[in-house]
């Protein structure tokens, strides 16, 4: 049970059995609103995906006015003023969602090209250089050129066929190359 069903049975276990029934009538239109917006990854909504079509929800019920009780007319609005709330919610739920998904989010971009190290915290030991102790091995190795752009978070890299890695890597996995022109230094990194 998710949490949407667990709010709406909450919300139906407060009505009395006149408005139980009327929810009951209405029942196959009150769906959740955020199954019907569109979802990039799938290019179509949920219910479309699953279904086939895109559900009614309370905010396409309009019940037209009528002389006699405004029970209906009131239960519709509420209705929608549940709905807008709800849906303000989510909105608001979702904008803080990205934001904290995106305050640690990498944002070094890799072009074609560039050099750069790759991070050797879960690769094997022997393809760091080190056969004994993760404590001595390089922290990175490389440089390596970026081949190609997979996606805006993964890239290709020239990596020679010795290590016997896989050459596509998460840019979190990557730090740029500087190199130092002191000839003081030793200056290979392994």
């Amino acid at each position: 049970m998710d949490a949407s069903d667990f709010a709406i049975g909450g919300y139906l276990y407060q009505l009395d059995d006149e408005g139980q029934e009327r929810v009951i009538a209405y029942g196959g239109h009150i769906t959740n609103r955020y199954l019907g917006d569109y979802l990039q990854a799938v290019g179509m909504a949920p219910f479309v995906a699953d279904l086939g079509y895109l559900p009614l929800s309370v905010s396409d019920l309009e019940i037209p006015p009528r002389d006699g009780p405004k029970a209906a007319s009131r239960f519709v609005e509420a209705q929608q003023a549940i709905l807008t709330e709800c849906q303000d919610a989510l909105n608001q739920a979702q904008q803080r969602m990205k934001l904290y998904h995106d305050r640690n989010r990498p944002t070094a971009t890799y072009q074609v090209g560039d050099e750069v190290l790759l991070d050797t915290s879960n690769l094997a030991l022997h393809h760091v250089g080190s056969e004994n102790k993760r404590s001595l091995a390089a922290k990175f190795v490389g440089p390596y050129p970026v081949i190609a752009v997979m996606t805006p978070d993964t890239y290709k890299l020239g990596i020679p066929p010795g290590p016997q890695l896989h050459d596509e890597f998460h840019v979190s996995r990557l730090r740029p190359y500087t190199p130092d022109d002191s000839a003081t230094r030793d200056n290979r990194v392994p």
